[in-house]
């Protein structure tokens, strides 16, 4: 059975489509290049958090548009990224 949750759908008005754009307000979506500059980190460090993430507990953090291009909901993904503080320890 698929689950179908009620999500805004990612446009160029609401995703960051490159590094220039962070600091701009009212952006809901990044690719994956844009939240490595955001977060200041490798884009396989987000791939590896994205291949941990719990799909039932966070449902609606990603959309996959094709195979090569996942939009990032940046209101979710801040979520998942709190929930990940310190369980390396």
């Amino acid at each position: 059975m698929t689950n179908l949750i009620s999500m805004e759908k990612p446009n160029i008005e609401n995703s960051y489509m490159s590094p220039k754009e962070i600091y701009m307000k009212n952006k809901r979506f990044a690719k994956i290049s844009t939240i490595s500059h955001i977060y200041d980190v490798s884009k396989s460090t987000v791939y590896r958090w994205l291949e941990n993430l719990d799909e039932q507990q966070f449902p609606g953090v990603y959309v996959e548009l094709s195979s090569s291009l996942k939009l990032i909901n940046l209101d979710e993904f801040d979520k998942y990224l709190y929930s990940m503080h310190k369980k390396y320890l």
